[in-house]
């Protein structure tokens, strides 16, 4: 064992003096290998702060000093949950209603219990309402420390309440005003009286300052000095009563005691195919960091040829070689590790710092632990891993040759670049019947051993390379020639550019792809910026209709007399509840065909079944229009589809209600009466129609007036009616004037609303799209110039011997130009191929895994993609002819 120490003591000592002599490589390396340590820290810190602590989750939950909150669960049932509170029904055993007194007689003698309520509101000023909020009441004097204060106090009077910094600045208001706050059609007159910092909750209310009745939840804080033990959880458990107990928080029981996790604990684990898919993609990275790093530890390892031939000549085994080789792997992977956590922590640090800023902070800055060792040595094994072939390869030297100051290379072997496409065509294929088959266990294999592959084969793809090489200029023929000859140096950094940009690439169709579905599963009903001024709901009188309409409309001209609102009529049922049987026949030739296996169902396109879309909907089932507001609409094609509901038409977005004498077949089936009876036989209805490509289901069936007119009033049992109406501006409306006119409509009541088209969360597809281009760009330029770093040194004999017989001082940029085109060329030509056909498996899995179906299209982003392909090589190129060094002394060249 001394011996073995004694051994490595000496190897590590020559690693770390090598590493000083040669700064600007081992920096890069550290550079290198420090990135995922950086993103590994980063992603765990921002993880661990993104969950409150046990000691977050006792102050925001419990204050200073209570003992626990004990909750009637909305659901009806005996409950079990984890020690957190995390807790589900039993839906087979009810439990009758529970009330105070019931949870006091399980909870420790002698216990007080304080009622905090939770009550949906609306919070408005005189210029400014602000809709769907939850703000929890409470006796906050008896309950000290719930809400960390910025300034005033805590609520002691009915009436007196605290507010987030978001929502005080959305009212505009401060400490000392007045606002209303309005739950359940009751306006409640309140103060003002503390802010608080910006978090899941909107704030707190004194006790009695809102009705109990119109409460969302029931709980109570458990106070006194007894804690509330995990037995005393689970008695409250079984009147279906939910606590989170101090005591419980912390000195959780053991899972053996725990019920849930003997009925849910495994549905409570990540699925299998989770963690496979992240460590398919893990493992990618780190096997990227490993062809990045592994020519910087070969250039190492080139330079100190004749220091390990005379370590060798000295009596050095093959094996004390390899060690000095990985100690400097090691030596490299623990600066990194050191490096790579401090960074990540601080940028955790700095994210939360700007992120406590915003309107919805996270909990609390937790910093990792157990997950930094884990880290930490990932990072030593990158080192490791990525010296390991040039420790074997220096092992296996001619130490003669070396010390001669001649060039021997081991002769690439045939066999691997055939296991390397065999393995990349078992991939593909594997990754293809998995996407077919929506099966993860399958897709995720398979692409990871198609990387492979491709990995293995980028020395094969170098020798058909130079097969081309008598036919190409002499910088070129010597890059070539220098490549296919030097394919231990040159296959990693064609690999790592190839792996680096066939997963950009895969990355950019996925995330575009994504978005278009995304964009595509919602359907508007208007153009962007225009509102939705709804007026009628299913639950409102059919006679109030009008009225209604008439005061919310003179509300916003009032409020805002730029806008321009257009009606929206509906045919409202008399009865609230009554709902209109009218629908159009779809034409009996595209009606799947009933008694077909799943199998020739799939492959009918009569079979196919719609995809879920969302999007705003009016409160009427069906709506009449003479043309005006499709006009207003500014959808694609409106025009048209306006004129077509002027002459009479109706409008329908599926082309199969279309029959063959061009006409569209309606089915009305009139109400029954009071005691269940059909009163007459359905009505057909034959009308001409104008097909839209508007996927909204308000225009699945739009009908005109003289359509609406057929139907006979008393039949049908509904009238035609105002619902609402298309708000525009010029500019469209914002957020802050979305606010204001919801405040001039609150005192219509809750069955008025106002939304705006185009709210709806849109990512940047083009920016993600050239972030990822972007990272792929800086990884592909490291690995080719740290390969083109390496070559010049080896070529520089030859480079002098050219200068001495006349070639001239540019030979020496346009040969270097040319080694990194090389590597550059065959990395992004391949890398896109394969990124591509990746991307289209990825897609394919999409389209079958049950989640987007077709809305899921293959969509290339082009711009971006065309920067990797051409922007790679261009880079590659003039960055190794710009910074190579023209002329070079002489080298003396030893006969061999």
């Amino acid at each position: 064992m001394d011996r073995w120490l004694t051994r490595w003591r000496a190897s590590l000592r020559i690693a770390r003096r090598d590493a000083l002599r040669h700064r600007g490589r081992t920096l890069l390396v550290v550079a290198m290998i420090a990135l995922p340590v950086f993103g590994a820290t980063f992603v765990a810190t921002v993880i661990r702060s993104s969950s409150p602590t046990v000691a977050t989750t006792l102050q925001q939950t419990l204050g200073d000093d209570a003992q626990a909150l004990a909750t009637v669960d909305s659901c009806g049932f005996v409950i079990q949950q984890m020690p957190t509170g995390v807790r589900t029904c039993l839906a087979d055993q009810p439990v009758e209603e529970v009330g105070e007194a019931d949870i006091a007689a399980l909870v420790p003698t002698g216990a007080e219990l304080v009622p905090r309520r939770e009550f949906a509101v609306d919070l408005s000023t005189d210029d400014v309402r602000i809709s769907d909020e939850v703000l929890a009441a409470t006796d906050a004097e008896r309950v000290p420390g719930l809400l960390p204060l910025t300034s005033g106090d805590v609520p002691s009077a009915p009436g007196e309440v605290v507010l987030a910094q978001r929502l005080v600045d959305r009212l505009r208001i401060e400490v000392g005003d007045a606002f209303t706050i309005a739950s359940r059609e009751t306006d409640t007159p309140a103060t003002l009286v503390g802010i608080t910092r910006n978090g899941d909750s909107s704030g707190l209310a004194a006790e009695g300052t809102l009705p109990e009745e119109g409460a969302l939840s029931r709980s109570w804080y458990v106070l006194g000095a007894d804690p509330v033990t995990w037995a005393d959880v689970l008695a409250l458990n079984e009147i279906g009563v939910g606590a989170v107990s101090r005591a419980v928080l912390l000195d959780p029981p053991p899972r053996s005691e725990v019920p849930y996790f003997a009925s849910f604990g495994a549905d409570s684990r990540l699925a299998g195919s989770t963690i496979g898919l992240i460590a398919a993609v893990a493992g990618i990275g780190l096997l990227e960091v490993v062809l990045l790093v592994g020519p910087a530890f070969a250039v190492g390892a080139k330079s100190s040829t004749r220091q390990l031939a005379l370590v060798a000549a000295s009596g050095g085994r093959p094996a004390d070689l390899r060690r000095i080789v990985l100690s400097a792997g090691l030596v490299a992977g623990l600066g990194a590790a050191a490096v790579g956590v401090a960074l990540g922590l601080l940028g955790g640090a700095v994210f939360y710092l700007i992120q406590s800023r915003g309107d919805y902070p996270p909990p609390n800055l937790a910093l990792p632990s157990w997950e930094l060792a884990a880290i930490g040595g990932v990072a030593v094994l990158l080192g490791l891993a990525a010296a390991w072939l040039p420790a074997r390869t220096a092992s296996r030297a001619d130490v003669v040759a070396a010390l001669a100051g001649r060039r021997s290379e081991a002769t690439p072997r045939r066999r691997v670049p055939w296991i390397g496409v065999g393995l990349t065509v078992v991939g593909l294929g594997l990754a293809s019947v998995g996407a077919t088959k929506a099966s993860m266990p399958m897709l995720v294999p398979g692409v990871l051993v198609m990387e492979i592959g491709l990995i293995l084969a980028a020395g094969g793809i170098i020798a058909l390379l130079g097969r081309v090489a008598p036919r190409l200029g002499a910088p070129a023929r010597i890059a070539v020639r220098d490549a296919d000859r030097q394919r231990g140096r040159t296959a990693p950094a064609v690999a790592a550019v190839l792996a680096a940009v066939a997963a950009a690439t895969a990355g950019m169709v996925y995330t575009t792809s994504e978005a278009r579905a995304q964009d595509a599963s919602w359907a508007p009903m208007a153009a962007d910026g225009t509102g939705y001024l709804t007026t009628y709901s299913f639950i409102d009188p059919a006679e109030d209709a009008q009225g209604l309409f008439d005061d919310a409309l003179d509300v916003v001209r009032a409020a805002r007399p730029d806008v321009a609102a257009t009606p929206v009529l509906g045919l409202i049922p008399d009865d609230p509840a009554g709902y209109v049987e009218l629908w159009a026949e779809r034409d009996p030739a595209t009606v799947c065909p009933p008694g077909l296996t799943a199998d020739d169902g799939a492959e009918d396109d009569r079979c196919a079944v719609g995809t879920i879309t969302a999007g705003y909907a009016w409160g009427a089932q069906l709506l009449v229009d003479d043309g005006t507001v499709v006009a207003a609409s500014g959808l694609p094609g409106a025009t048209e589809a306006a004129q077509a509901l002027a002459d009479g038409q109706i409008l329908v977005n599926d082309p199969d209600l279309i029959w063959p004498d061009g006409l569209v077949h309606l089915t009305l089936v009139p109400p029954p009466d009071d005691a269940g009876n059909e009163t007459a036989d359905p009505l057909e209805l034959t009308v001409p129609a104008h097909v839209v490509e508007w996927r909204h289901w308000s225009y699945g069936l739009l009908l005109s007036p003289e359509v609406a007119d057929l139907l006979d009033p008393a039949s049908v049992q509904a009238r035609v009616a105002p619902i609402g109406a298309l708000v525009t501006t010029p500019g469209g409306l914002a957020q802050a004037d979305v606010d204001e006119l919801r405040r001039s409509l609150a005192g219509l009541g809750g069955g008025v609303s106002l939304q705006v088209e185009g709210m709806q969360n849109s990512r940047d597809t083009v920016g993600i799209s050239l972030i990822v281009a972007g990272a792929a760009l800086a990884i592909a330029l490291a690995a080719t110039g740290l390969s083109v770093g390496l070559a010049a040194a080896e070529s520089r004999p030859d480079l002098a011997t050219l200068a001495a017989i006349g070639a001239s001082p540019g030979l020496r940029r346009k040969v270097a130009g040319a080694q990194a085109g090389v590597i550059a060329v065959i990395g992004a030509v391949v890398g896109v191929g394969t990124g591509l056909a990746l991307g289209y498996v990825l897609s394919l899995w999409q389209r079958t895994a049950g989640n987007w179906g077709a809305l899921w299209e293959f969509t290339v982003p082009w711009p971006a993609v065309a920067l990797l392909a051409v922007g790679l090589p261009a880079l590659a190129i003039g960055g190794a002819m710009l910074l190579t060094r023209a002329r070079l002394p002489m080298v003396r060249r030893i006969a061999q």
